[in-house]
């Protein structure tokens, strides 16, 4: 709905049980959400109150402008690889054409990169990447 990425009501108030051990176990990792930027204090805090580490690569909130956030968000992913030479990226993104969009901008500028596509959903059901 309009007004969702800039709505703090919005921000869940629980991890999410299918990736907490991933994002507990990585060594190098980051935020990145479409959530509007006036909500990186929140976000902050959340973390905080759901006892979870601050991402070391920290936490990428939206800007509007000239990007829309499916954009933004792959030219985050590739700026981080282009920046830290990353060789293996794990993407978490709950929709799956952004995630596989993702995957095909890194595959194509990076091909020695090994891209990790995750479709986190709100389904006990896994859905398949294809």
């Amino acid at each position: 709905f309009p007004g969702f990425h800039s709505d703090p009501e919005t921000l869940g108030k629980k991890v999410n049980s299918e990736i907490i051990e991933s994002y507990n176990s990585a060594q190098n990792k980051m935020i990145l959400t479409g959530r509007d930027i006036n909500l990186a204090k929140l976000i902050d805090s959340r973390l905080e109150e759901l006892g979870m580490s601050h991402p070391n690569y920290g936490v990428h909130t939206f800007k509007s402008g000239r990007l829309s956030i499916e954009q933004y968000k792959i030219a985050t992913i590739m700026k981080s690889i282009s920046d830290f030479g990353w060789t293996c990226v794990h993407f978490y993104e709950d929709r799956k054409d952004w995630l596989l969009n993702a995957m095909k901008a890194v595959n194509e500028t990076f091909p020695t990169v090994t891209f990790q596509p995750h479709l986190i959903t709100n389904v006990k059901e896994k859905m398949k990447l294809t």
